[in-house]
């Protein structure tokens, strides 16, 4: 299936923001996938942290100076535009899934991005090999959840559920 690109100003017209070209691009995206029968999910960001992760941990002439927590207010204040487009989009769209991964790392006020022996950061916003298994086993146990059907159908596609066996 052939997406087409619809992040064009020609179309929505000039002087709009990057904030609304980037909402109708997207609005167009879902209505297309939608209308070729696909469940459409969105996976809200992992965090970003204001630091580098390898600061949490002590090296050989290096202390640790930070204890790889993350105030939750603080992640949601970066992602608040994304987070905000979502939510308009998910107005027209009702049956949009969303997965939001921070609740994996965040409790209450804080975000532990490490186990104490591992970060979950690979750098200031990128998951780490932890930290992408810690979101991958939320994410399925999510999408088992959300959906189901969905999941069943992509191992069909791929072999894994044949009949009789």
């Amino acid at each position: 299936m052939q997406i087409p690109n619809s992040f064009s100003s020609v179309i929505d017209g000039p002087g709009l923001s990057q904030r609304e070209l980037y909402k109708r691009a997207l609005d167009r995206q879902i209505a297309f996938l939608q209308d070729q029968g696909v469940k459409v999910a969105v996976v809200l960001a992992t965090p970003e942290l204001p630091y580098d992760p390898r600061s949490c941990f002590a090296r050989p002439f290096h202390h640790a100076t930070h204890d790889c927590t993350a105030v939750d207010a603080q992640i949601r204040s970066v992602q608040a535009h994304f987070r905000e487009i979502v939510a308009e989009i998910l107005v027209q769209h009702r049956d949009i899934a969303v997965f939001d991964p921070l609740p994996v790392f965040c409790s209450g006020a804080t975000c532990r991005m490490s186990n104490g022996s591992a970060s979950y950061m690979r750098d200031a916003s990128h998951l780490s090999v932890a930290g992408s298994l810690l979101v991958a086993r939320a994410f399925s146990e999510w999408a088992n959840e959300v959906m189901p059907v969905v999941l069943s159908n992509a191992g069909e596609r791929r072999g894994e559920h044949r009949a009789g066996m």
